[in-house]
């Protein structure tokens, strides 16, 4: 029961503490409990703080606070090992890359390296998986190579073209690449297809236009 249920129980209740916590030292200290200990269901712990990392990013709520990229650190350690035990389990490598960008973002560009070569080795796992493709793309935007960014979004809407977030993306990376009209093109079409825009994706575009 003690190490069925109730260890279970307890590491649970950690992400659950993280999940409504209120404060980054209390996210902090939430994440590294959770982690601290090895528990049958550590992948799904470090996949589920890894979204909330993500999304703390995409808020801009991501500082360069060397306690960030300790635990980042960790969630990446635990993914990667998850990562070598299932293959051909997609999204440990999907979360993994991610956890790098932010730290490459926010940390030092070194990451990046890192994110590349993890979704370099998705794509070699499954080749038209559209997800991994536009985050590939975004890696290698974020490293100043919009040439290649240009040929996996190209492909991302070509393996799936009435996705909107493919059109989006390509259009981003289009812009990036200086076809600033083809790139209004394609977020126009991505408009079409129901894609949803955020305050500042809003404002990028009237930037745009």
């Amino acid at each position: 029961l003690y190490f069925t249920a109730f260890i279970p129980l307890k590491y649970s209740s950690y992400l659950r503490d993280a999940e409504l916590a209120t404060s980054w030292d209390g996210w902090l200290a939430s994440a590294d409990s959770a982690l601290s200990r090895p528990v049958y269901f550590g992948g799904e712990n470090a996949v589920f703080l890894a979204q909330q990392l993500v999304r703390f990013d995409k808020a801009g709520q991501v500082s360069n606070n060397p306690k960030i990229e300790k635990i980042a650190l960790k969630i990446a350690g635990v993914l990667n090992a998850y990562s070598q035990k299932y293959p051909h389990n997609l999204a440990y490598p999907t979360w993994l890359g991610q956890i790098y960008l932010v730290l490459g973002e926010n940390f030092s560009t070194e990451y990046f390296k890192q994110a590349e070569a993890i979704f370099q080795n998705a794509l070699n796992i499954s080749p038209n998986k559209q997800e991994t493709m536009i985050l590939l793309a975004r890696t290698y935007l974020l490293e100043n190579n919009p040439e290649k960014a240009l040929v996996l979004q190209k492909k991302a809407v070509e393996v799936a073209p009435d996705v909107a977030e493919s059109h989006w993306f390509l259009g981003l990376t289009l812009v990036a690449s200086g076809d600033r009209k083809a790139g209004l093109g394609e977020i126009e079409k991505a408009l079409e297809l129901g894609y949803s825009l955020t305050k500042d994706s809003k404002l990028y575009i009237l930037d745009l236009y």
